[in-house]
């Protein structure tokens, strides 16, 4: 959604909050987020900011913003997408989006996505390859959190992550790029490494012997570089 087509759907009211002003606004997102620490429902809904949603019944939205935001809808339904849970809220004309437009930066924000997206491997289906790349530059940029690492670390790990929907041992970055990738969790062991080293360094130090005596050695990688050294 452009800043044009933004500004054509929502307004901020007296008390700063964002209205919604079209006709009908449906946000879907996961309903794991409430195991999660990333989200409460009550009347309201309290929600990390990382959903797709519906304006209008015509234009889908990529929303990725790394901060809880508070939603006001009209009505809160359990929905299945391709046998995954969600919540949809639904809001129609002057339903209120974001009670309160002042974003309040939390460091704690950034644990909570690591450890949803990438430790348990949970990205959403409609985020790209690229989406993914951008995830940690984002989350410094809203939570005001430093990592102190090169974003290349970062960078390298998504790399290793993302596979091939149609050979989970074949990096996405290595193919033709045509198929939305296949991410796997940082804590796999069978896919994850892609040398015994890298395996039995890994959470599951039983499993990952296993799994090394049944498969080829196989090649070093990145990650397995930056774990050694």
């Amino acid at each position: 959604m452009t800043r044009e087509e933004y500004d054509r759907y929502f307004k901020i009211n007296s008390k700063n909050e964002v209205i919604f002003i079209g006709e009908k606004l449906e946000v879907f997102i996961p309903e794991r987020y409430k195991d999660k620490e990333l989200m409460t429902v009550t009347s309201d809904i309290s929600t990390i900011a990382i959903f797709h949603m519906v304006v209008d019944d015509k234009i889908t939205v990529k929303y990725f913003l790394p901060a809880f935001i508070k939603i006001v809808p009209s009505s809160i339904d359990i929905v299945l997408i391709d046998e995954e849970r969600y919540v949809k809220a639904t809001l129609v004309k002057n339903d209120v989006w974001m009670a309160n437009r002042e974003l309040l930066r939390v460091e704690k924000v950034a644990y909570l996505i690591w450890n949803e997206f990438i430790y348990w491997g949970n990205i959403p289906k409609w985020m790209s390859y690229e989406d993914v790349l951008q995830l940690f530059q984002t989350l410094q940029d809203v939570t005001g959190l430093n990592f102190d690492v090169p974003s290349v670390v970062f960078q390298t790990i998504v790399s290793h992550l993302a596979r091939s929907q149609k050979n989970l041992d074949e990096q996405y970055r290595l193919t033709d790029m045509k198929e939305p990738p296949q991410f796997i969790p940082l804590h796999s062991v069978a896919h994850a490494a892609t040398s015994v080293t890298a395996r039995i360094i890994g959470s599951y130090f039983d499993d990952s012997i296993n799994v090394s005596l049944l498969q080829d050695k196989g090649q070093t990688s990145e990650l397995e570089d930056i774990l050694r050294s």
